[in-house]
């Protein structure tokens, strides 16, 4: 049921396996056979591979209208970020992987741009250039997917990394259709870490620091189109069989807070400084008013004294004082 191949004879009489011309489509020996072809053709579904156009646009526009958020990292100690990257218009698409001895000792992350697949300097060991020594290791999406979610082996440092990856659609993932690109690194260590985008597409990393020779801890930046995604998180799956999921903190809530640790500062200071003063305003109103009480006290006892002085005088009329011609003697006596 195949299309035949023309044969010719040779001089010898015997079948040449060679068509009749080089370089010359091969012709059909029967109509039935090409109608087979066609039919198999059809059965075949194409290979359509999902547009990045969309993806690629709203990851452009969101670095001014702010629609980008980092997560969480992947370590549980409150680190704030040294490092932090968000290509314009770059969509999350693998890692170059570099292993040591203990496992991760670099990651150099893989964008897909619209012009094509984009590189940065990365974390560890490639940013200070010694991946010489370690072993490579480079995990891509197949085309139509992108990075979703990194599933990690955290300890002191990050130790393995395993990529989920997702179809594209739109300008979010398919939580549905998505696959793995496996462990690579040492899964012995540390706790199971999952760095989730709930469908939104990655579109840059953050970490403590840049180059090193271990990656101390990863952290994505999402793209958060849909309202329906949730938020990102960062799940810590413990030997234990407990969880925990930390969130990124909203910068509106952040910068309240941030606002409102002032305000409470100034309100601590004002009712100290009022438990303080108050004692002192209450010994001074205190020592005013017996002042004040003093003093009227001693007013009021001046006026009595001075209210007890008479003044008496009387003519001396006496003989004496007449018959020498001298003026009449007046006599000021005080008595109390």
């Amino acid at each position: 049921m195949f299309p035949s191949v023309s044969r010719s004879r040779s001089s010898s009489g015997r079948r040449s396996g060679r068509p009749k011309s080089f370089g010359q489509p091969v012709g059909f020996t029967s109509p039935s056979a090409c109608l087979v072809v066609v039919i198999a053709a059809l059965m075949v579904p194409p290979q359509v591979h999902a547009d990045f156009t969309a993806l690629h646009q709203a990851a452009a526009a969101a670095l001014e209208s702010g629609q980008i958020v980092a997560g969480p990292l992947s370590c549980r100690q409150e680190i704030k970020p040294a490092y932090s990257e968000t290509p314009r218009g770059a969509i999350l698409v693998g890692f170059d992987i570099a292993l040591g001895q203990e496992g991760v000792s670099g990651l150099r992350p893989i964008y897909r741009l619209p012009s094509g697949y984009y590189s940065t300097r990365g974390l560890g060991v490639f940013a200070v250039g010694t991946e010489r020594n370690d072993y490579v290791v480079q995990v891509r999406a197949r085309p139509g997917y992108a990075v979703g979610a990194v599933r990690l082996r955290q300890s002191d440092a990050v130790r393995a990394v395993n990529l989920v990856y997702r179809k594209v659609k739109g300008t979010d993932l398919d939580l549905e259709d998505a696959y793995e690109s496996g462990w690579a690194g040492n899964t012995k260590f540390g706790d199971e870490v999952v760095l989730e985008g709930h469908g939104a597409a990655v579109v840059g990393i953050l970490a403590p620091t840049e180059g090193n020779d271990r990656v101390p801890a990863l952290g994505l930046h999402f793209l958060l189109i849909s309202s329906s995604t949730d938020k990102p998180s960062a799940t810590t799956f413990f030997a234990n069989g407990t969880k925990e999921t930390r969130y990124p903190v909203d910068p509106a809530e952040q910068s309240g807070e941030e606002s409102e640790t002032p305000r409470r500062a100034v309100l601590i200071s004002l009712v100290m400084f009022g438990l303080v003063m108050l004692p002192v305003l209450l010994v001074g109103v205190w020592f005013l008013a017996v002042r004040g009480r003093n003093r009227r006290k001693k007013g009021s006892e001046s006026r009595s004294e001075a209210g007890q002085l008479t003044l008496s005088a009387r003519r001396d009329t006496s003989a004496r004082g007449e018959s020498a011609g001298r003026p009449p003697e007046i006599r000021l006596r005080f008595r109390r």
